[in-house]
This record gives structure tokens, sequence and C-alpha cells, in this order.
């Protein structure tokens, strides 16, 4: 795990087309734009397990890294998560890197971000048990630990910061494991607002109706935000098909100022163990959510205000599209206006086992 290999992932330039929805199509192109460049890393490093884009920043995950060395234990002192800059010519650069504060296991499974703050979580795997890192950057482009978020749970299992998004001064965070009050290990998702005094404090926890959901629907598998609207992944839902998944809505002041109410259900489609939801994210008036078939890679995307007002509804379908490693589809998604950054950390661009890939692709 300490040889380190300074590679590069190829330049790739690839049109896609998507496949529409009938009645509410739009003729869409997608174009893989570049497939950033791949820092140091070696075999099972995992390059690429999450992706988070804030302007010109990217923030990518490599959680079994070795950050730090460890004597006993490798695994109590991995991942690093990188920082790439885009510059005036479109080319990402590698810029920084963020190391744990501590010791931990899978340091940089899961990240968000919002202007120069990133949230880093190990996904609430041991000893890590549930705590979310949120860091700032200072105008020299370094970055410093300013708050932790702890979880409500004390119990593992949880996997309380599994999910993470971020949006202004609101954070949400997934736990996939959770129990309500109504059915065990259901999945529940918390809510946080920064306080003046920069502190981080829970305003709501969904769902608010418990009875809505069934055991291992895994429920917060996956957030996103953008402005008032929160969406949530339930990978397991399985009211159309076993594992077919779903999407759930909710917006800020939907039944009451601050409410954080129910909007609307998204089913996947009707495949069996389809994973519909397993990552997702929002920004502005665009859903994207990842799905598989036959270990095929799909991103499904939806807009708000398609097929009726305030209704979230089908635009297109991107995909399948061959990964170097065909077993392994697209993994994680991030949408930020015209851009999507899919990672697929098990992928093997470079044949040196699972090292990982990120692509980001642009609307065409």
């Amino acid at each position: 795990k300490q040889a380190f290999y300074g590679v590069f992932a190829a330049l790739i330039v690839l049109v896609i087309p998507l496949l529409p929805a009938a009645g509410l199509a739009q003729d869409i192109g997608l174009e893989q734009a570049l497939d950033a460049p791949v820092p140091p890393v070696t075999t099972d490093d995992y390059f690429g397990t999450d992706v988070a884009i804030c302007g010109d920043t990217a923030y990518v995950g490599a959680p079994y890294v070795p950050s730090q060395p460890d004597p006993d234990d490798w695994r109590l002192a991995a991942g690093v998560v990188f920082v790439y800059g885009r510059d005036t010519s479109g080319d990402w650069l590698l810029e920084n890197t963020i190391l744990p504060f501590d010791l931990f296991y899978a340091y940089g499974r899961v990240i968000a971000c919002a202007g120069d703050a990133v949230a880093v979580s190990s996904g609430g795997e041991y000893p890590d048990l549930g705590r979310v890192s949120i860091y700032e950057r200072n105008a020299s482009g370094e970055y410093s630990l300013v708050y932790s978020v702890l979880g409500p749970v004390t119990d593992f299992n949880t996997y309380f910061g599994q999910a993470l998004a971020m949006d202004g001064d609101t954070l949400v965070v997934g736990a996939r494991f959770d129990d309500n009050d109504a059915q065990v290990k259901t999945g529940a998702a918390y809510v946080y607002q920064r306080q003046l005094d920069g502190t981080w404090i829970e305003v709501t926890k969904f769902p608010h109706e418990p009875t809505v959901l069934d055991y291992n629907d895994a429920f917060g598998v996956a957030v996103g935000i953008s402005n008032d609207t929160i969406a949530i992944g339930a990978v397991s839902d399985d009211d159309i098909q076993p594992g077919a998944g779903a999407v759930y809505l909710f917006d800020r002041d939907a039944g009451g100022e601050d409410n954080w109410g129910f909007v609307m259900k998204i089913p996947g489609p009707a495949i069996w163990g389809g994973d519909f939801g397993k990552s997702l994210d929002l920004d502005e008036e665009t859903l994207a959510v990842t799905a598989n078939e036959d270990y095929d890679g799909y991103v499904h995307l939806y807009g708000r205000n398609y097929g009726g007002e305030e209704n979230w509804g089908y635009i297109a379908e991107c995909g399948p599209v061959e990964s170097y490693s065909t077993s392994y589809y697209w993994n994680v998604v991030t949408v930020k206006g015209d851009w999507f950054a899919l990672g697929m950390p098990r992928d093997d661009p470079l044949g040196l086992g699972e090292e990982g890939l990120v692509s980001v692709f642009q609307w065409s």
C-alpha cells in the first residue's frame, strides 16, 4: 500500500446519445469532456468513490489511500480528499489534498461542499461512528477543520454519514440503517443548519411520517439539496419491484415555513435490483439519479415543472457507457449546471487493479 505511481488517466472525448422518455423528451447529447487526472494512487485505493463540485473546484475521495503511517493497522489511517481546480483553459489541475485530522477508516468516502466549505465523512464506518468533519478554505487555498457534526445515535450500524449534501448554511446527512418510530432499519436523514456562531444544529429528521418506509428500504443512502429542495434516495424500495429503488423530494416551506414537507416520490424503473437512487444530486431545477440494468450504468435526469407545475418530470436517460472494467457501473454522480461528474471507484483504467476513475461530462 505504500507504493505510489504518478499516472494520469487518458483524455477521452466521446458523444453519448441520451434515450428520451416519450412525450417529455428533449433531444439531448452528452459529451465526455475529460477524465480527471489520477493522482499518485495505486491498487484498491478507490479513487472516485465520491465527487463534489463547487464552482471551479472539484473534490475527489480516495478512501483507501494511506494518509498517515500506522504500524498497527493501515486501515485506521486511510483516506485522502484530492482537490482539483479548473483553470482558464478548462483543464482540471490537482491543487491540494485534505488529510484526516485523526485516525480514520475510509476517510473521504463521502464528500459534500458549498462555497469554500467542504464536509467529509467515512460513511459511518468503524471507528468513526457517525462524525462529519467540516473544513473551510482560506484566501491562500489552505483548508482547516472548523466543526464536527456528531450523529445523534451511537450504534454504528445506522451508517450515519454515509450520504452528505450541502447548500449554503444547510447540511443533509443520511443514515441508511437508522430506525424510526414505526419500523427498524428503514433509514433516515438529518438536516442541520449553520448558526451565527459557526455551530451546526439539527433542525429536522426525515421521514416525518415513518410509516411510509419499510424495513431495509435504505432511505438516506443518498441525499441531495439545492436551494429549498431536498432529495433522498431509498435504493432498496420495493413498491414496484424488489430493489427497484425510489427517490423522495421535500421542500423547505411545504406545509409551513421551514417545515421541510414531503412533495413527491419518484419510483425507479420496474427493474429487479435496479438500485435507482443509490446516488443522486440536485442542482437548481435538475435532478440526476443513478441506476443499473444488467450491470450497465445509467443516469436518469428529471426537471422541475416537467409534466406540470412544480412536478419533477422525466427528461432523459444517459447511458450505458462501457467502463474499463465492464463488471462495474457508475457509482456516484454530481451535477452542476451543464456539467456532470461520474465516479466509478472500482474501475480499472490503468490496469493496476480497481484504482478508480472519475469522468467529467458536459451537456451539448
